[in-house]
């Protein structure tokens, strides 16, 4: 198996996308562009709003490795200028309007983020969000 070396810069563009409880179109949009084209992945999306991607094929006496996160945040969607800034190391999500620091949506974004890379790397996966 080829060595996984997650992408920093996806994270970065994941916690870009800003989302809130009963706020989370914008990412749901860029997880339909993140897998829509994804050699061997199929998706679908139910009324819930809840997405569920599979790639790969497994034998009747085998089970998928499953990942689970929720796309939705408890932090309030910025309407100002959200940028994420990296500073030694550590990423943090900052309100340029209105100077202050704000919510990343670390809670659940890298669970999103983390689904989206380990579907890029294995061969046979499943995820629901």
């Amino acid at each position: 198996m080829k060595k996984f070396i997650p992408s920093v810069k996806t994270l970065k563009q994941t916690l870009s996308v800003q989302t809130h409880s009963h706020d989370y179109s914008r990412i749901m949009e860029f997880i339909i562009e993140n897998v829509k084209d994804m050699k061997g992945v199929t998706w679908s999306k139910d009324k819930h709003d809840n997405f569920y991607m599979t790639k790969g094929r497994i034998k009747p006496s085998e089970s998928y490795p499953c990942v689970v996160a929720h796309h939705d945040t408890v932090h309030k969607v910025v309407k100002g200028e959200y940028r994420i800034h990296t500073s030694s190391g550590w990423l943090y999500a900052f309100d340029h309007n209105d100077m202050k620091q704000c919510g990343t949506g670390g809670d659940d974004l890298v669970g999103v983020w983390c689904a989206l890379e380990l579907l890029k790397h294995h061969d046979v996966i499943k995820i629901a969000l």
